[in-house]
């Protein structure tokens, strides 16, 4: 994970399980210092939050954990937003984010989900990531490894499930339309709506009223009273404080803009409503407002009693009820948080709890897009919209088809409720609003749906897949690495003239990884046109760390072609390659080894390679025994990563292997020019599986030219089942002044 190596204060939230102390373990095997923390510590820049593993009994206690969440993420947002760091939340809702509803009461951990999203928005420089992962069955060991290895070696993608059989998802969108619709709801069904009175939601209802006329029941904040007399020829905003500050004066009161402000959104806020209940009735439906706290279940209960005894039981429910408080996370107070993050996760959990008696038909809740892509300020909102739609994926799985349910997660609304500002921002960004009679339909079709697939929905513009597609184009993608004998112990064995220099072949599993990073939906074709433009020598490579960087961009604008370059401390180019991705999915060819037989021996064993040819320690010496040579072929058997004292990390490519080869076509240049070679450019390289080669290898070069002190030769890697693994095309070595034979 971008970002994970260079944390100085790594901080492993305890998931009080043992879960902690296991990844702490697994990051150290990878050379990564992480502290097991309860509270974390002001100077954390990176911070993996493993509180969605611990055992939860009740709904209060996943809130909790959410709460706590927020909290942590608060403490680093100054540090991450300035600097940059990494920050992860791992849960357990299945491995597929609570979609498929079988998570049970753990869903309403979902919160964190939205939480990562909306710090991947407000903190540009830092890496985040929020893991779902499935430990059915899985000792703790096993599931600290699986969240070892996606921090190690996953994509970028924002939310990853882990499912227990080790199978790896992401969460795609994907565009449907409403079914037939059904005969839910009639004018005998009862809907008790909360935040039903104001906003979108009594539009919904409006709309619902004319085309099915239920008795409505609607639970608000606001107290209905009489407004002032002077107000009542008073229209707009400034008509009614204009109004109030004249009536002040008159009877000698003082008045301050707080109170004049407050006094005319109890006004307005009184007509909307009274408006609202209007419209309802004139559409046909019965109507009731009540006032209650919808995140009190004995509220609502009281409320259900004068419902029920009025009409009968409850068969549906809307939860439209929502507010605001807008500010970045380092920025916003718990009692913001609380406030917006309560209203709809306790609300929903208070309505389910008041009507876990009634036969319901229909559950709406109205979640935001918000809740699918992250916000702005907005990360209280995100979390809470998030619970409230894998809620409906776990209520629709247990009341199965005898009841739809639907979170909507709703795009931005023209209806007057948008200001102009806020209009233009989203027309510059290029978001569509949905027309008010549009979203009033849509909703009227979701709620009676005759057999819904969904219960997860959005309506407006489709959110964007992954970290980097609001602006995909043009995009650059630059990571810093650091290189130590820590980290990677066995480039001690790869020396020149005494000093460790980094393999080639290394490059190639960076530059493969980073395009992975970049292009995590496309998979790997070919990396081509390697250039060794400069050696890295690596001068604190015993005592400190070696920084450099590397950069991925587009060519041309598309994105299946990608130019990566590797940087030394000086900004200067080292290596530079273009790799090629496809969409396709790619399968292992099953070409059989190539007949090496016939080429005369070599005039050397194994023993005298490592000592006056090869300039590779024990780390790297890999061939095994030399088969073959010839003008223009040469074979050996060469071992990988398995039968080496390499650590045990997550490799995509046999790097072990690939250097063998290499070290074979420097012995065919001795061999053929009596010259030592270094590699300078690879033309090609193929890989037809990931992960260690089976050995014992069998690697055959096949030579195409020795001229102008160049080397020019293909390498071709195959397993012990004789199955082409990896192949190099167009290695060119440029050999060296020192000759190498020794008769």
């Amino acid at each position: 994970m971008p970002g994970l190596t260079l944390a100085q204060h790594l901080c492993i939230v305890d998931d009080e399980c043992g879960i902690a102390i296991s990844l702490a373990k697994e990051l150290k095997i990878n050379h990564i210092r992480a502290s097991v923390v309860k509270d974390v510590p002001e100077n954390c820049d990176g911070l993996i939050f493993l509180g969605g593993l611990r055992k939860i009994v009740n709904e209060q206690d996943a809130i909790d954990i959410n709460r706590e969440a927020f909290l942590a993420a608060k403490q680093i947002a100054g540090q991450l937003t300035a600097d940059g760091g990494v920050f992860v939340t791992v849960q357990n809702t299945g491995g597929d984010f609570g979609l498929s509803g079988q998570a049970g009461k753990r869903v309403w951990l979902s919160g964190l989900t939205g939480l990562v999203k909306t710090a991947a928005i407000e903190w540009p420089k830092a890496s985040v990531k929020a893991i779902d992962i499935d430990g059915n069955g899985l000792s703790k060991m096993q599931i600290a490894s699986s969240i070892c290895k996606e921090l190690l070696t996953g994509g970028p993608e924002l939310e990853v499930g882990l499912k227990s059989d080790g199978s790896r998802f992401r969460l795609r969108s994907y565009r449907k339309s409403a079914g037939e619709p059904g005969n839910a709801l009639d004018e005998h069904s009862v809907i008790l709506a909360s935040g039903g009175a104001r906003g979108i939601t009594a539009k919904t209802l409006i709309q619902l009223a004319n085309d099915v006329k239920p008795r409505l029941a609607l639970i608000g904040r606001t107290e209905l009273t009489d407004e002032p007399e002077c107000c009542q020829m008073a229209a707009t905003d400034a008509q009614i404080k204009a109004a109030l500050l004249q009536d002040a004066k008159t009877n000698g009161k003082t008045v301050t803009p707080m109170d004049l402000n407050k006094q005319t959104q109890k006004i307005l806020s009184t007509r909307e409503i009274q408006s609202n209940l209007e419209a309802m009735r004139q559409a046909g439906s019965d109507v009731q407002y009540i006032v209650a706290d919808v995140t009190s279940e004995s509220n609502i209960s009281n409320v259900l009693k004068t419902i029920r005894k009025k009409w009968g039981g409850i068969t549906g429910i809307v939860h439209g009820a929502g507010v605001l408080a807008d500010k970045l996370i380092a920025e916003k107070t718990i009692e913001q948080f609380d406030r917006v993050f309560n209203t709809k996760v306790k609300g929903l959990e208070a309505l389910l709890n008041a009507t876990a008696k009634d036969d319901l038909k229909v559950i709406c809740l109205f979640s935001s897009i918000t809740g699918r892509t992250g916000n702005m300020g907005q990360s209280d909102y995100a979390m809470a919209n998030e619970i409230l739609n894998k809620v409906a994926n776990a209520e629709a799985a247990v009341r199965k088809d005898k009841c739809i349910v639907k979170s909507i997660n709703w795009g931005p609304w023209d209806s007057g409720m948008v200001s102009p500002l806020l209009k233009a921002h989203f027309q510059e960004a290029g978001i569509p609003l949905i027309p008010g009679d549009v979203g009033m339909k849509h909703f009227v079709k979701e709620v009676n749906e005759a057999a819904p697939e969904n219960s997860e929905v959005v309506i407006g513009p489709k959110p964007p897949e992954g970290s980097f597609a609001i602006n995909p184009l043009n995009r650059e993608l630059n990571l810093s690495l650091i290189v130590n004998k820590e980290k990677y112990p066995f480039i001690d064995s790869h020396r020149i003239k005494n000093k460790p220099v980094l393999p080639v072949v290394m490059v190639i599993e960076w530059f493969a990884r980073m395009a992975e990073l970049y292009n995590p939906d496309m998979n790997f074709v070919e990396c081509r046109d390697l250039r060794v433009l400069r050696g890295i020598k690596l001068d604190n490579y015993i005592k400190g760390n070696d920084l450099f960087s590397i950069s991925c961009r587009q060519l041309n604008g598309d994105r299946s072609s990608l130019a990566l370059e590797l940087k030394g401390p000086d900004n200067a180019k080292n290596y530079s390659a273009t790799i090629e991705m496809t969409q396709k999915n790619l399968t292992g060819t099953p070409v059989t080894k190539a007949k090496s037989n016939g080429l005369p021996s070599w005039k050397w064993d194994v023993s005298d390679i490592y000592k006056n040819m090869l300039f590779h320690g024990p780390e790297f010496q890999v061939i095994k025994s030399l088969k073959g040579v010839s003008c223009d072929a040469a074979t050996a058997v060469i071992e990988g990563i398995e039968k080496m004292s390499w650590p045990n990390g997550f490799w995509k490519y046999d790097i072990a292997a690939l250097d063998g080869g290499l070290q074979l076509a420097r012995l065919w240049g001795i061999h053929n020019a009596n010259l030592k070679s270094l590699p300078t450019k690879i033309g090609a390289f193929y890989a037809y599986r990931n992960g260690p080669i089976s050995g014992p290898i069998d690697c055959v070069l096949n030579g195409k030219s020795i001229k102008n002190k160049r080397t020019l030769s293909d390498i071709s890697f195959f397993d012990k089942k004789g199955r082409l693994a990896a192949k190099f095309c167009d290695v060119e070595m440029h050999m060296l002044a020192e000759t190498a034979t020794r008769d």
